[in-house]
């Protein structure tokens, strides 16, 4: 059966039938839950790497997961400010997806890295009587410098 004539980016038109179609949008409902279980499973790696608490990562998995099920996640709003970069590109094009992709995954990598994040998260370190102890109570071995003896 014929379904829905697309236009390619080699100026030929191929057939669009409905087994492709109910697929493509099969992908497109399910891609953002795809992304948000990789950054779920990045940022637990992360979290397990540091010995952060784990649970912050899974309550903002769910949270996250909640607000797009529900479609309260703003993103009717942050896509005119995030998809403005591949208007520039054909539609059809990889530039489109990567002038659209690279910015939010740029984005994504500063906050998994960056230094602020990082305080944000680390408690400090308490020291008491010159003794360093960690977030889990224990004591933090001194390194010694080259003047002390």
């Amino acid at each position: 059966m014929k379904g829905i004539e697309v236009f390619t980016d080699k100026w030929q038109t191929e057939s669009f039938d409905e087994t492709r179609y109910k697929n493509v949008m099969y992908w497109m409902y399910t891609s953002p839950y795809v992304g948000l279980l990789v950054a779920f499973i990045i940022s637990l790696s992360i979290s397990i790497k540091r010995k952060w608490w784990w649970l912050n990562s899974l309550l903002v998995f769910i949270l996250s997961y909640m607000l797009k099920r529900f479609d309260i996640d703003g993103w009717h709003y942050l896509k005119i400010i995030f998809l403005t970069p591949g208007q520039f590109f054909n539609h059809h094009s990889a530039w489109y997806y990567l002038a659209n992709g690279l910015p939010m995954l740029m984005l994504g990598f500063v906050l998994f890295y960056s230094k602020w994040t990082n305080r944000f998260i680390t408690p400090p370190l308490l020291v008491v009587d010159q003794q360093i102890i960690a977030p889990s109570g224990e004591s933090v071995p001194q390194q010694r410098t080259s003047g002390e003896d």
